[in-house]
Formats: structure tokens, C-alpha cells, sequence
């Protein structure tokens, strides 16, 4: 459900274009939202490479 809603959200343009992206988050959950914005930079930006820094993850409630 949250890709669905993340789906096209983001927006990017040419500047990022050939340079290396680090992306930080505080909390990963399912991963959608750093999917999402990875797939824009790619596609849109046009960048060499997507990097990801989490600081935390969420439990499982298993």
C-alpha cells in the first residue's frame, strides 16, 4: 500500500545529472519511500549511483 501511495510523489531534475547521491533516513521501515526516491534520481536525475545511510530499522511484531 505505501508504494502506491509513494508512486510518482517524488520529482527530479537534470542537476544531480552524472554525480554519486547519499541519502540519509532516521527509520527504516518497509523501504518504500527510499525505493521511490532512488527510482527518481535514476530515472529523472539521471545519477551515477544512489547511496543509503539508515540510522535505525523497526522490529517485526512476529
Amino acid at each position: 500500500m505505501r508504494a502506491r501511495i509513494l508512486k510518482d510523489a517524488f520529482r527530479c531534475d537534470k542537476r544531480y545529472k552524472n554525480k554519486k547521491i547519499l541519502l540519509i533516513d532516521d527509520l527504516f521501515r518497509s523501504g518504500a519511500t527510499l525505493n521511490e526516491i532512488t527510482k527518481t534520481l535514476y530515472t529523472q536525475g539521471e545519477v551515477d549511483n544512489v547511496y543509503v545511510l539508515c540510522f535505525t530499522k523497526t522490529r517485526s511484531k512476529r
